[in-house]
């Protein structure tokens, strides 16, 4: 039965935020196993058998593709900041990473004519060194512009053990076994101003990314299997606006607009869908959120938060044949979050029951979104951390993570690889934390995610009162 498991690490070294040169050193562990299954059968009289079944079965199986996945990945990286002219930021970084995936067929015997024979052996490695370079302006004293120079990785794998010999005898010889690693290079201008005597906040930014080999995913109907393919070329030329408004001590609003035009360059492979726009990307996109937060007791904050998403429309294949119209989604969360890191709380996605495909192929495989979705959450930050924030000295933090997934459901795609619909590798480069401030380039911590929290917290009831005071 499908189910995996994903042990990473990581550690890093700062060093104080008061200081002209900052610094950022660390290391990244990944270990992920993972079994994978996809079958094929015939509905012989409408009854539905799980399992793999013989031919006088209700649904004898014809194909069933198993794949044991050990995949290693390490990372190094590290991160200098200077200060000069006094409202000048030069920071440079590189990142080094490097994966290693290996695949052992374990189908039933009775399936090794269909081009994966038991105990079937692959192996590859991937790696890349990846630089960005940031200068950041400090126009006046709210407001800054920067502009990036960044590089990103993705990790290339296998598709299935005999995905490919299926796909061929069934007319399409395009499919293939592996796909190669994702790169990106990214150029970036953008603006962030804060007006703090009115609550408002603004940022903007746009982008040209140069996609090699870009991943995305696809479906073989004779093999009942999801596959990655990959692009030879694509260009993404995008822009982003921003911008958040506190309307009172206790609530907030925001509203993100982003547009995105990608647009395939090279596609040896089919070449006629050169000038086509890629797969699984919306031209634009609206965010709007809006959040009341209040503290109850000492310590003790509640929040209530309401999030509208409209996605635009997009394509699913590479030959622009086939289209997913405009969407809307609303998302909502209520919670009780403490100082020291735990969240109660509650959450309902697709608010209004939506239906629509999550994905599609023109071959046949659809994926409907999952309906509305209703569910307790509860979480605890755990850090171990060396070091005072408010010392001279460097801070050192380990965060440990451990994720155990069982998992009922058929795959067929590497976990190591997002979805398609995820931000693009590289979109703002390798970062040294995650999430786009991070990799709009907000100075490094030199504290804590744990210690962060505190500041978090106490920093909003101050916001709070400084709007109740004006």
């Amino acid at each position: 039965m499908p189910s995996k498991r994903n042990i990473s690490q990581e550690i890093r070294l700062t060093s104080p935020d008061d200081t002209p040169l900052r610094y950022t050193v660390g290391a990244y562990y990944l270990s992920l196993n993972e079994r994978i299954q996809t079958t094929n059968g015939v509905d012989v009289n409408g009854t539905v058998s799980p399992g793999i079944l013989g031919p006088g079965s209700n649904n004898p199986t014809l194909t069933d593709l198993e794949d044991q996945r050990f995949n290693t990945a390490y990372a190094v990286f590290g991160q200098l900041e200077y200060r000069f002219l006094t409202n000048f930021d030069l920071t440079g970084g590189l990142r080094y990473d490097s994966e290693t995936t290996s695949d052992t067929s374990v189908a039933p015997p009775v399936f090794e004519t269909l081009g994966a024979f038991d105990g079937e052996k692959r192996s590859l490695s991937f790696d890349a060194l990846q630089p960005k370079v940031t200068l950041k302006y400090d126009a006046l004293t709210n407001t800054s512009i920067y502009a990036v120079y960044s590089t990103g990785f993705r990790s290339g794998g296998f598709n299935q053990a005999g995905v490919s010999t299926i796909a061929a005898a069934a007319g399409d010889p395009l499919v293939r076994d592996q796909y190669p690693k994702e790169t990106t290079i990214n150029y970036e201008l953008g603006f962030k101003a804060r007006l703090p005597g009115y609550g408002v906040s603004v940022q903007g930014s746009a982008y040209h990314s140069i996609v090699s080999d870009q991943q995305y995913y696809s479906f073989v109907p004779a093999a009942s299997s999801q596959i990655i393919s990959s692009i030879e070329k694509v260009h993404i030329d995008g822009a982003e606006l921003e911008t958040s408004y506190r309307i009172d001590e206790y609530l907030q609003a925001s509203l993100g607009l982003a547009w995105t035009n990608a647009v395939i360059e090279a596609d040896s492979f089919s070449p006629g869908d050169v000038g086509h726009q890629a797969p699984y990307v919306p031209k634009n996109q609206i965010n709007l959120t809006v959040q009341y937060e209040r503290p109850i007791v000492e310590n003790l904050t509640g929040l209530a938060r309401i999030d509208y998403e409209r996605k635009g429309s997009q394509f699913w294949d590479t030959d622009n044949s086939t289209t997913r119209n405009p969407i809307n989604l609303v998302n909502m969360r209520v919670a009780l979050e403490t100082q020291n890191g735990w969240t109660v709380g509650a959450w309902v996605k697709n608010l209004f029951d939506v239906r629509y495909n999550e994905e599609y192929d023109e071959g046949g495989f659809a994926f409907i979104a999952e309906p509305r979705d209703l569910r307790p959450r509860c979480t605890m930050q755990v850090l171990i951390c060396v070091g005072s924030p408010n010392a001279s000295h460097p801070t050192y933090r380990l965060t440990p993570r451990q994720e155990l997934v069982s998992s009922h459901e058929e795959s067929s795609t590497s976990a190591q690889v997002p979805h398609p619909t995820e931000k693009l590798a590289g979109r703002h480069g390798f970062s040294t934390d995650a999430g786009r401030d991070a990799a709009l380039d907000e100075r490094p911590a030199a504290i804590c995610r744990g210690l962060e929290r505190v500041k978090q917290f106490r920093l909003r009831r101050e916001q709070r009162r400084d709007v109740a005071l004006a």
